[in-house]
C-alpha cells in the first residue's frame, strides 16, 4: 500500500511539456534557453499556469533560487511576449504563462508538426529541466545520424549487387569495384563536445559537460571511442611527444594494452 502511494506521487509530480524540437532550436539559436527553462519551471507549477498575489520572491521561493536571477529571466519573458502580468482587486499582481502553442505562433514554427515531449519532476530544478531540453536536440541529431548511415549503407549494398549482376555480362566492372573500395562508410554514429556544444550554441566544454549531466540522468548510454594513431609504441616515446608539445592534452593517450597511441575521437552515444 505504501509503495503504490508512493508512486501514485511520483505520477502525480511528473510533468509533461509538449513542445517541437524546431521551437527549442529556434529559442537555443537566440540564447533564450536558459529563460525558457526559467518559463518552463514557473508555468508548471500550478495547472492554470497563473501565479496569483505574485512576487519576485514568492517565485524565488517556489522553485528554489533567488530574486535577483527570478526578475532578470521575467524581464526577458515579458520581452519575449510570453507572460501576461495583470493588476488584480486586492492590489497585487497575477502572471500568467503563455501556451506552448502560443509561443510556437511567435517564433513561427507549427506547434502540431513532429511535436515531441520532455518530461520532469516538480523538485528538478531549471538547470535540469534545460538539460532536458538539450537532450531533445541531440536526439534529434542522433536520428538524423543513424537515418543516413542506413541510407549509406543501403547504397552501397545497391552498388554490390549491381556489380554481381554484371560479372558475367561483358560491363566492364572496375569502376563499380573501385567505387565501392574507396567508399568508407561508418555504421556507428560518433559525436564529439565541439559538434555537441555548437548544437547547443555553447562551447565544446559546456558540450561536453551537458552530456555527462544526460547520462547522470539516465537519458543517454555513452561511450568514449578512440582511434590509433601509433602502434608498437612505448610509453616513453609518448612522454617524449608530449614534451616536445606534438600531442595535446586530453586529446591522445597511451594504451599499455595495445602499446599504442590513442586518439579520442568522439563519443558513441544510445538514447536509453
Amino acid at each position: 500500500m505504501i509503495l503504490l502511494i508512493i508512486y501514485s506521487q511520483k505520477i502525480f509530480n511528473l510533468k509533461k511539456v509538449r513542445i517541437t524540437h524546431s521551437l527549442i532550436k529556434k529559442i537555443i539559436e537566440k540564447e533564450e534557453i536558459l529563460t525558457f527553462s526559467y518559463f518552463i519551471k514557473l508555468k508548471y507549477l500550478y495547472t492554470n499556469s497563473t501565479i496569483y498575489n505574485f512576487s519576485v520572491r514568492k517565485a524565488a521561493k517556489l522553485i528554489g533560487t533567488s530574486p535577483s536571477s527570478i526578475k532578470f529571466h521575467l524581464d526577458k519573458m515579458n520581452d519575449m511576449g510570453i507572460v501576461k502580468i495583470i493588476k488584480n482587486k486586492d492590489g497585487g499582481k497575477n502572471i500568467t504563462f503563455s501556451s506552448i502553442e502560443k509561443i510556437s505562433e511567435i517564433y513561427g514554427i507549427n506547434h502540431n508538426k513532429k511535436c515531441g515531449s520532455i518530461y520532469f519532476h516538480n523538485s528538478e530544478s531549471v538547470q535540469v529541466i534545460k538539460t532536458r531540453l538539450y537532450s531533445k536536440v541531440l536526439i534529434n541529431n542522433i536520428n538524423k545520424q543513424k537515418y543516413t548511415i542506413k541510407g549509406k549503407s543501403n547504397s552501397l549494398m545497391r552498388k554490390r549487387d549491381q556489380v554481381k549482376k554484371l560479372a558475367n555480362n561483358d560491363v566492364l566492372k572496375t569502376r563499380l569495384e573501385r567505387s565501392i573500395a574507396s567508399e568508407r562508410i561508418n555504421f556507428e554514429s560518433y559525436l564529439c563536445c565541439q559538434s555537441i556544444g555548437e548544437m547547443f550554441n555553447k562551447t565544446k566544454m559546456t558540450g561536453y559537460n551537458q552530456l555527462k549531466k544526460m547520462a547522470g540522468m539516465g537519458i543517454f548510454r555513452i561511450e568514449k571511442k578512440y582511434m590509433k594513431v601509433l602502434e608498437n609504441c612505448t610509453q616513453n616515446e609518448y612522454e617524449k611527444l608530449y614534451e616536445y608539445g606534438q600531442l595535446k592534452k586530453g586529446k591522445y593517450f597511451y594504451s599499455k594494452k595495445e602499446s599504442a597511441i590513442l586518439k579520442s575521437v568522439g563519443f558513441k552515444i544510445d538514447v536509453i
